[in-house]
């Protein structure tokens, strides 16, 4: 048993409980099991909401095998962005923020806030894949509109 602790929110409230897993820990049959459904429900999330409609079964088991290989739990990565990037996505998450894209990130199963709320990166890439007017996407409209502000 170790002695750190983790804690969670929930209505408003803060609850502190033991954290017994460390790096190295020896799982039981149950643990392992316990993490193994989590993980599947984690992939199974991550990647359904970006299976487009009429994909075959070998289409989506390509994809889910692909996400799988790379899939660690945390789901967050450090990466250094260029400032054109870094911009785009502020204003992706922006558009997603400002309630004018609410029914598309509803019918996609995409929660902004709250319990369940779906990881800002994931609804940052669904606004950017969105088709404008003219068919193009919104990262390519955002994208060349940052790089004409930072060419000034």
């Amino acid at each position: 048993m170790t002695d750190q602790t983790i804690t969670f929110r929930h209505k408003d409230q803060t609850f502190t409980i033991d954290a017994p897993y460390t790096e190295g820990h020896v799982l039981t049959a149950e643990e392992a099991a316990a993490l193994n459904r989590l993980r599947a429900e984690n992939i199974r999330n991550n990647v359904m909401r970006k299976i487009p409609e009429g994909a075959t079964h070998d289409e989506i088991q390509t994809t889910v095998t692909k996400y799988a290989k790379t899939y660690k739990f945390g789901g967050t990565t450090s990466r250094t962005m260029d400032p054109v990037e870094r911009l785009v996505r502020q204003q992706a998450w922006s558009l997603a923020t400002s309630g004018r894209y609410d029914e598309l990130l509803a019918e996609a199963n995409i929660k902004l806030f709250g319990e369940g709320k779906t990881p800002k990166s994931e609804v940052i890439d669904f606004i950017l894949s969105l088709e404008t007017a003219d068919g193009s996407t919104v990262g390519e409209a955002l994208r060349k509109m940052a790089q004409d502000a930072f060419a000034v």
